[in-house]
């Protein structure tokens, strides 16, 4: 999607899903030259099982708020991922925010690649790997790699590779690789490999 104003891009967008698998390629491309850009590569209200062994993308850029979405969902009671699932942020003189997998809730499973990155000029980049909202993550195993990488020029630099939202990990597994890197100039730079309450 290409616009001058605003732009939104959708590779699946749902309602609930029962069951989700992806073998093959999803891609989401947001770009606005004059406003907002927002892509989601999947977007549903909640997943009931879902299953990744391809490529999911979401791209966003524009001048003055971008964001991007690899999976957006309400709650995910499994999630599998052995493929890559990437999100791309990028606004010339505004707020960038990109988020690998966002979801309430969840079990999360990745062997695979989560890449995430939110570059901003003149404002604030927030860029996250597999981060909730609005609960708790129940469990994560992770033997793959899960980054995150935050670059602003003139605000704030913000990076999560696993989080939540003021909530709690019930059982972690790391057996991989989970970074995060933040860079600012003008202003603060925060970088949490995990950022959880209790776990």
């Amino acid at each position: 999607a290409n616009a001058s104003s605003y732009a939104e891009a959708y590779g699946v967008d749902a309602g609930d899903i029962g069951s989700f698998t992806n073998t093959g390629t999803i891609s989401a491309n947001a770009n606005a030259t004059g406003s907002w850009a927002n892509a989601y590569g999947v977007d549903a209200w909640n997943i009931g099982n879902f299953t990744n062994s391809g490529t999911i993308s979401a791209s966003a850029n524009a001048s003055s708020y971008a964001e991007a979405y690899g999976v957006d969902a309400g709650d995910i009671g499994n999630f599998t991922n052995t493929g890559t699932i990437s999100a791309s942020a990028s606004a010339t003189n505004g707020n960038a925010w990109a988020h690998g997998v966002e979801a309430n809730s969840g079990n999360f499973t990745n062997t695979g690649i989560i890449l995430v990155s939110a570059n901003a000029e003149g404002s604030d980049a927030r860029a996250e790997g597999v981060f909730t909202y609005a609960g708790s993550i129940s469990n994560l195993t992770n033997s793959g790699i899960i980054s995150a990488n935050a670059n602003a020029t003139g605000g704030s630099a913000w990076a999560v590779g696993v989080g939540t939202e003021g909530e709690s990990i019930g059982n972690f597994t790391n057996t991989g690789i989970i970074s995060a890197n933040a860079n600012a100039t003008g202003s603060y730079a925060y970088a949490y490999g995990v950022d959880t309450g209790d776990i």
